[in-house]
């Protein structure tokens, strides 16, 4: 059974773990790199926790995954999904789509309206997650990826939240 329940300063190692784990093994997926980050302190990993209302989804006691959002700065009713991850042993069980949806929750009870979220175009399982929840592909852009040190496509998507969601249960 999975908990899906926000991340505290009890998870900021297991939470650096599987960041670094991301950006180490897809860095392809990551406007950021795995040697810049895995300089942060525990100190600067947890306002990262705080500021990206990081909420996690866990195996028992194991943090398998994580998601949270960001207020877009001068968009008082406007977000976005920052970093989704699951564990590569866990994948293709929904988990995903089930942290995105709680997401999509939080952000409801604080009464935004719109959510963006954006992607790597390499990242096939991204999209069909986003599209499946409704989201509406809005532009692709070139963007350097500071992991690779290219340019990489990157397609962002939106949703209305006055807009019926799309909610995955059946795990």
């Amino acid at each position: 059974m999975f908990v899906v329940k926000p991340l505290s300063r009890q998870h900021l190692k297991s939470f650096r773990k599987r960041r670094l784990e991301a950006l180490k093994h897809y860095p392809q997926f990551f406007p950021v790199s795995y040697e810049s980050e895995k300089k942060i302190s525990l100190t600067e990993y947890w306002n990262i926790l705080q500021e990206r209302n990081a909420i996690g989804i866990f195996d028992k006691q194991k943090l398998v995954g994580f998601s949270g959002f960001v207020n877009i700065e001068g968009k008082e009713k406007e977000c976005e999904i920052s970093a989704t991850y699951v564990e590569e042993d866990y994948r293709g069980q929904g988990l995903a789509r089930l942290l995105i949806n709680e997401v999509i929750k939080e952000v409801g009870e604080k009464n935004y309206e719109k959510i963006y979220v954006s992607h790597s175009t390499q990242n096939k399982a991204a999209a069909k997650s986003y599209k499946r929840l409704g989201f509406q592909k809005t532009f692709t852009k070139m963007e350097k990826f500071a992991s690779t040190q290219s340019w990489v496509n990157v397609v962002y998507y939106h949703i209305h939240l006055n807009k019926p969601v799309v909610q995955f249960t059946d795990l």
